[in-house]
């Protein structure tokens, strides 16, 4: 009887055992299983953060360069997000339908993350890439109107010089300083970068990149007459003047000087060579000489 026992312990021991194997098994695949959902997880928490931060930003420059000729880049930036988000509602949607409809093998599901692992990723980086079209826009912008406030700012300048050397002029100066606080608040209003624009309400943004350009070219249409008016510069002196501001950020030679003002100014090169060499005189431009 005793042996008998043993036998049906030993065998039901057995038996437990190769049950336990099997469920340990089925439990490694299991958190094999949860590992790759999490990590799917992760790149589906990833790529919809990334389209959420990106077409908020796109709304956001959207209004803030409104009548601007870069805006419809942007229209089909903002497309193009719209597009990836409908894709992935889509795969969304199936992925539902099959998880109801269909008893996945283990092979088949993983297959499917795979598949949606792919998809994820290659989404995220569609979306980032849009992220980097959307920041060079800005970037470019901006640095568009930062140049032309630094060529005003060195106009502005130039004026001040011009009025502090010549004795009956200073009560010019007064002016000259309100300008200089216009152009500093024109400057302040510039965002930064393109975070900058996500804290600000939509209609406080709505054609400002355009506002900013037009104030900067009444500023700089403004200092141009008071010169003029005042005696201070003439007309081509100012041009010169304003060409090599806008040279002056990069190495340049003499002669893409000379054509760019002959485009400008349609005068004799002798006379262009005469209004450099007057202005040389005046101490608003220093002309060397180098030779090799």
């Amino acid at each position: 009887m005793k042996d008998e026992e043993t036998v049906g312990l030993e065998y039901l021991k057995t038996l437990l055992e190769g049950r336990l194997e099997k469920l340990n098994r089925l439990k490694q695949k299991m958190d094999t299983f949860a590992n790759l959902i999490e990590e799917l997880n992760k790149k589906e928490e990833k790529f919809l953060t990334a389209s959420s931060t990106i077409k908020e930003s796109n709304e956001k420059m959207l209004y803030y360069f409104e009548g601007f000729d870069l805006y419809k880049d942007l229209q089909l930036i903002n497309h193009s997000i719209e597009e990836i988000e409908m894709e992935y509602k889509r795969e969304e949607s199936s992925l539902k339908e099959k998880i109801m409809s269909v008893e996945f093998s283990e092979e088949e599901l993983n297959e499917y993350i795979k598949k949606l692992s792919t998809f994820l990723e290659d989404k995220t980086k569609q979306i980032m890439n849009l992220g980097g079209s959307q920041k060079e826009i800005f970037n470019e912008s901006i640095e568009r109107v930062r140049d032309s406030l630094v060529t005003l700012k060195r106009l502005l300048n130039t004026l001040i010089k011009r009025v502090e050397s010549i004795s009956d002029k200073h009560d010019l100066k007064e002016p000259l300083n309100s300008k200089q606080i216009e152009i500093q608040q024109i400057e302040d209003g510039i965002p930064a970068e393109v975070e900058v624009l996500n804290k600000k309400s939509l209609e406080s943004l709505k054609g400002l990149y355009v506002k900013t350009v037009n104030d900067i070219s009444l500023v700089r249409e403004s200092l141009r007459n008071f010169a003029v008016k005042n005696g201070l510069l003439d007309e081509r002196e100012i041009v010169v003047l304003e060409t090599v501001y806008e040279l002056s950020r990069r190495e340049f030679e003499f002669n893409e000087l000379i054509e760019l003002l002959k485009e400008r100014i349609p005068v004799e090169i002798v006379d262009l060579q005469n209004l450099l060499l007057s202005l040389s005189r005046k101490g608003f431009l220093i002309l060397k000489l180098i030779t090799e």
